[in-house]
């Protein structure tokens, strides 16, 4: 218990040393929230928004966290730990689909690497952040998809 509350305690100081809130998220109907010990946040498009799970913060897009839905039918991210920051989200987030956006396997891996060569070309540092998500959720999905005896 003692442990747990220090883990929070050094999750807190973090976020707030890089400039984030941290609440637990609440997904009702199309609206999309932070709970906080100060209050409550109505998020939109505009804030970067980040799940923890593993023991790590995944980010996600307000349309994933309003839109995903469990097997069960309730919001996937609703009630989980997270945090967020104004500012953070906006065209970047919009330009930067999930790996599990596209249909097949092999049209994630081609934008993936077409991706990696524009912002290569473009020295957009950037983007650093959002070619490391969808390249973590795309091996994941290899992982989950890759079939030896395919080959």
């Amino acid at each position: 218990m003692l442990n747990d509350h220090i883990k929070r305690t050094t999750r807190e100081i973090d976020a707030f040393l890089v400039g984030y809130t941290l609440g637990t998220l609440v997904v009702d109907g199309n609206t999309v929230s932070l709970e906080t010990k100060n209050g409550v946040i109505v998020l939109d498009e505009t804030y970067h928004i980040e799940v923890l799970g593993g023991g790590e913060y995944h980010t996600i897009t307000y349309d994933q966290a309003r839109n995903t839905m469990s097997r069960d039918g309730w919001p996937l991210y609703a009630g989980l730990e997270a945090r967020v920051k104004k500012g953070g989200g906006g065209e970047q987030m919009k330009n930067m689909p999930s790996a599990y956006d596209f249909e097949k396997l092999t049209e994630a891996i081609a934008f993936y690497t077409r991706k990696v060569a524009e912002v290569t070309k473009n020295r957009d540092r950037d983007m650093h952040n959002e070619l490391m998500r969808f390249k973590k959720e795309l091996h994941e999905r290899i992982d989950r998809e890759y079939d030896p005896a395919a080959l």
